[in-house]
């Protein structure tokens, strides 16, 4: 919910999220959403592509993503592509 006060999504056109770990009920018994049902209901009225599970970060053979580079994502397609340089 901190995003949402934090206005974060006033100025974006989409969100990388990363990869969750030991986010995934394996008990089929227990009545619990999915972490995708999850993601879905908290960013479905932000009205912007989501893309989690993301590698990168402090994860093994995780991709570099600096922080205020513009780039295109295609959630369907399953693609991240930087549109700009990230060094000056």
């Amino acid at each position: 919910n901190s995003l949402r006060l934090a206005k974060i999504t006033t100025g974006i056109n989409g969100l990388l999220l990363g990869r969750f770990k030991n986010c995934y009920e394996m008990d089929e018994n227990k009545k619990t959403l999915s972490l995708n049902e999850v993601i879905n209901d908290y960013w479905s009225e932000a009205k912007i592509p989501v893309f989690y599970n993301v590698i990168h970060g402090h994860v093994k053979d995780s991709i570099t993503i600096p922080f205020g580079v513009n780039c295109k994502i295609n959630t369907s397609r399953g693609f991240i592509e930087l549109t700009e340089s990230a060094v000056v």
